[in-house]
């Protein structure tokens, strides 16, 4: 089986700061993330950014923007 699109983004875009297994490393940990941060907040996050992290729209288009969130919440919890 493949690697998602989401999986994809994510090794190759926010793996460096957030860790491979997303436990955190020059950015926060995202285990829990929907529980402390509701979708369209992390969708304006991942768009915007947010402190340190950087605005991936429109790097990164709406619909790897969605694979990339569902991975998250679906992965870290």
């Amino acid at each position: 089986m493949g690697e998602s699109d989401g999986a994809r983004v994510f090794r190759t875009k926010c793996s460096a700061c957030h860790g491979s297994r997303g436990e955190g490393n020059l950015g926060p940990a995202l285990a829990g993330l929907a529980i402390r941060l509701p979708a369209e907040e992390q969708l304006a996050v991942v768009q915007n950014g947010k402190g340190t992290m950087p605005p991936f729209s429109p790097a990164l288009t709406g619909p790897e923007i969605a694979a990339v969130l569902d991975y998250v919440n679906t992965e870290f919890g």
